[in-house]
């Protein structure tokens, strides 16, 4: 592609401060803005050399239709939510979804006529407690069945026979030596794994409540009613046909918009549907109460104010879950070792301690725009030969662009 790759220099001795220069041309009009650039031996990192994918001869005549968000930015969950019987799909049943981690999400979902739902998700590394529901009007047993992670026809890979030339075997060789030679004498990397330990003071989706507050600092009261009806003046209980709701009251001029939507109830990240048994939990369980008495929008769905309790144990207070909900453990990304570039403030720092990187760099997002510039500098290693600096991008059609600039290391 007509990317400007430049190094400030053709020649570096070891441990040498390398600055590279990236321009992309105006007329480029159709490129995106992010690039991955990396830097590695020639011949170590073969990217215009697409393998074939097809399924395997029991399954290539048959047409396997596209069922899953593509994941394009963090995860896709999606699934079915089927009537008792386990044939009939359920229209218009409210499915929600809760991430029960420290900076956990709610996510809501009307099903369609197919009764299929679909949530994109943020993000993240390990293994994360998700809590989700399904519920309609009428208030009858559902049976929610949640997709594979992966398609479940067998895929093949075709590819040609494994042949190296007399170069690419000793270029293999030079790398596997250099990886046992760092992996002995580096230390320890640090993990990125993004789960956090039990809840703390923490900001949730709905990020700074407008008003938090905290039982213990008033006096013992017998129910988590009486909270609401003696310290809690933004929320008020109103029954309808003898059954409790709750409506928040805020600014007066969206006191009446936010009486027209009912609240999002949240007791430890958890929905709430059974209104009636939270009224009655102890105060003494509860630890705070966080309050967004303003309209909410979250997806497709307006709520009138958000309540959200937090227990002191983050067991639910002890009432009962939901009809029609449960919990599983949804895996994200593997944790990874910190890819840290090293650095020398002199040439010769650290010269007891062996250097010999494979990848003197990796950036997976250098945002450059269409006449625009940008510099990257990283540290050359006690490894001496050719390197070439490799820019990947791909244009808003889709297409693969590509540059490579080379140096020396010696």
């Amino acid at each position: 592609m007509p990317v400007s790759c430049r190094t400030d220099k053709a020649v570096y001795d070891n441990r040498e401060k390398v600055l590279v220069s990236l321009e992309i041309p105006l007329f480029m009009k159709t490129a995106a803005e992010q690039y991955c650039v990396t830097v590695v031996r020639p011949g170590a990192l073969d990217t215009n050399n697409p393998g074939l994918v097809r399924p395997d001869d029991a399954t290539w005549n048959k047409v396997h239709a596209l069922q899953y968000i593509p994941e394009t930015e963090g995860f896709s969950l999606s699934g079915t939510v089927l009537n008792k019987n386990g044939i009939e799909p359920a229209k218009n049943a409210l499915v929600q979804l809760s991430m029960l981690h420290e900076n956990g999400d709610y996510l809501s979902y009307y099903t369609g006529d197919d009764g299929k739902f679909y949530f994109s998700l943020n993000p993240f590394a390990g293994q994360q407690d998700i809590f989700i529901s399904a519920g309609v009007a009428s208030d009858v047993p559902l049976d929610i069945r949640i997709d594979k992670d992966f398609a479940n026809h067998n895929g093949v890979m075709v590819t040609e026979a494994f042949n190296l030339s007399e170069e690419e075997k000793s270029l293999a060789v030079e790398m596997m030596i250099n990886s046992q030679v760092n992996k002995a004498f580096a230390e320890k990397a640090k993990s990125t794994d993004t789960i956090t330990g039990p809840d703390s003071i923490g900001l949730s989706f709905y990020g700074q409540p407008l008003r938090t507050v905290f039982v213990d600092d008033f006096i013992a009261l017998p129910t988590l009613g009486e909270v609401f009806f003696e310290l809690v003046p933004e929320v008020n209980i109103v029954k309808k046909k003898d059954i409790p709701h709750l409506v928040m009251t805020g600014q007066p001029r969206s006191n009446a918009d936010l009486a027209s939507y009912s609240p999002l109830i949240l007791l430890d990240r958890v929905p709430v549907s059974n209104l009636a048994d939270l009224l009655e939990v102890s105060p003494n369980k509860i630890q705070r109460i966080e309050l967004i008495n303003n309209l909410y929008v979250k997806g497709d769905i307006i709520y009138g104010g958000i309540v959200s309790i937090f227990s002191k144990k983050g067991n639910l207070g002890g009432i009962n879950l939901p009809v029609n909900s449960s919990f599983f453990v949804f895996s994200g990304y593997y944790s990874q070792p910190a890819k840290e570039h090293e650095e020398y403030v002199e040439p010769q720092a650290d010269n007891r301690i062996p250097d010999y990187r494979n990848c003197l760099y990796w950036n997976p997002q250098v945002f450059i725009r269409p006449g625009g510039n940008a510099s990257l500098e990283f540290y050359t290693s006690d490894n001496q030969g050719d390197y070439e600096v490799i820019v990947r991008g791909l244009t808003l059609q889709g297409e693969v662009m590509e540059k490579r600039c080379r140096f020396t290391v010696r």
